[in-house]
């Protein structure tokens, strides 16, 4: 991913540094990315010419910044010369200057920036979050299985994937993994990896990869069931508004706490995850006093502190902040 990105940058015109603390990583990274600019200009992409100042302007880099002022992060989705996101990440000591710089930089590789601190997950690994744990629970609980879990988000929701499918994808174990690190760095009940997936992980059943997950794959990597069965129009509202109070949840945990506007969680979740809107669109689709009630019901019939309102929602609900600002 690291050579892929460099790839974008010297393709842009910028002078690229190269590092890696493997030294034989960093000559397969250089090796890699020459090879790539090769096969791009041989197919038309790019002139042999645009190829070879490009490679021209890759170097090996190694040591500490003197000028800790002018770092920050780029946070690329994989694989970076096709997704457009980039989350433009804050450091504690990122000026303000480098900040607009490195967004510049992104809109020159053709990549959409959003803005974001330096935080778990940033932006889309951590609002994202509730699409797969929420349904893990709903799982748990007996309310639907995984294939009509699945069935309901694409068909009432417009997402692309369902969550178990989409963990299939990913894989169980990458996927577990992920919630893992963001609950190591902050131990919140809602962040909580779910047993279910220790257990498929535990068992060797990683997904596609594998030919077992939450599915059965054929030999063509289709699941078997290919689908799941028709669900009531009752168990699809359900399903799909639990799913959604706790995306709009997460996304006003991650706005109050100043990660990003609401503005920008909203571009970040559609460009990164392909959602179909963004968590606050959602929240002013289903009406916020919907979403709350949504939360405080399961928090009471439940006991489960996952289900806490974030304060930014209570506020938007009684009227003592304005709604968050829509996407422009």
């Amino acid at each position: 991913m690291g050579a892929g990105i460099a790839q974008l940058a010297c393709l842009a015109g910028f002078p690229t540094l190269l590092h890696d603390p493997d030294a034989e990583a960093l000559e397969r990274g250089r090796h890699g990315i020459r090879e790539n600019l090769d096969r791009g200009a041989g197919r038309g992409r790019w002139s042999a010419a645009d190829a070879d100042k490009a490679a021209a302007r890759l170097q090996a880099a190694a040591g500490e910044a003197d000028h800790p002022q002018r770092i920050c992060g780029m946070h690329f989705f994989n694989p970076p010369v096709l997704m457009k996101l980039v989350e433009v990440v804050a450091g504690e000591r990122s000026s303000a200057a480098a900040l607009t710089l490195v967004t510049s930089v992104a809109e020159r590789m053709g990549r959409t920036p959003v803005r974001c601190s330096d935080s778990p997950g940033f932006v889309v690994n951590r609002c994202n979050r509730p699409f797969t744990l929420e349904a893990l629970r709903i799982l748990d609980q007996g309310v639907a299985e995984a294939p009509e879990i699945d069935r309901i988000m694409r068909e009432a929701g417009g997402y692309r994937m369902g969550p178990f499918e989409l963990i299939d994808l990913i894989g169980v174990d990458v996927n577990l993994a992920v919630a893992r690190s963001l609950y190591r760095q902050r131990p919140l009940a809602r962040w909580r990896p779910h047993p279910i997936q220790e257990r498929l992980a535990d068992s060797g059943r990683l997904g596609r990869k594998s030919g077992q997950g939450f599915y059965e794959y054929d030999g063509a990597g289709r699941p078997q069931p290919a689908d799941g069965p028709d669900p009531s129009p009752e168990l699809a509202r359900l399903v799909l508004e639990r799913i959604v109070a706790q995306l709009v949840n997460e996304a006003c945990f991650a706005a109050g706490e100043r990660v990003a506007a609401a503005a920008d969680i909203d571009a970040a979740m559609r460009l990164g995850l392909n959602h179909p809107r963004g968590p606050f669109e959602w929240g002013r689709e289903l009406g916020p006093e919907r979403v709350l009630a949504i939360l405080d019901g399961l928090a009471d019939r439940l006991g489960d502190d996952a289900y806490g309102a974030a304060p930014l929602l209570r506020s938007w609900v009684t009227g003592e902040v304005p709604a968050p600002a829509a996407q422009a």
